[in-house]
């Protein structure tokens, strides 16, 4: 993988972290007006199993922050071994492909559930982790 594909890659794994960070700092700024009802629904809606009880609104919370911290791991992981692998492009380049498709799943379920801001966001960071992945391809 040449300099540019490392840079994208990169960038990838930069937005990866920014997305993540950016999905906790929204959760944690709380309820849109409005959506009071549909919460306290979701709060009085219980499941037990395995021992434990929660409502809809706590897998919601957790899954929500889950989500943004398996982000924010996958970008710290992808910056550790841009630098652990400096001389080892093809490596490199086959977890550029990796990280592009996992992404892109992602960004296609946003997109099937017609939520924009997962869906344009998950997407950029798809599409900087496949040009890396195509720079490597290139210059092969």
């Amino acid at each position: 993988m040449d300099s540019r594909g490392r840079a994208f890659f990169a960038s990838g794994s930069i937005a990866s972290i920014a997305v993540g960070l950016m999905h906790i700092a929204a959760h944690l700024s709380g309820r849109p007006p409005g959506a009071e009802a549909a919460h306290d629904a979701m709060v009085a809606f219980t499941v037990t199993a395995l021992g434990m009880t929660w409502s809809i609104a706590d897998a919601f919370d957790v899954a929500n922050l889950s989500f943004a911290a398996l982000s924010i791991l996958i970008g710290a992981l992808d910056l550790y071994v841009l630098r652990a692998l400096r001389p080892a492009g093809r490596s490199l380049s086959g977890l550029a492909v990796v990280n592009a498709v996992g992404v892109g799943v992602v960004a296609a379920i946003a997109a099937s559930g017609q939520v924009a801001p997962p869906f344009y966001l998950y997407a950029l960071v798809a599409i900087l982790y496949a040009v890396a992945a195509l720079r490597s391809r290139a210059t092969a």
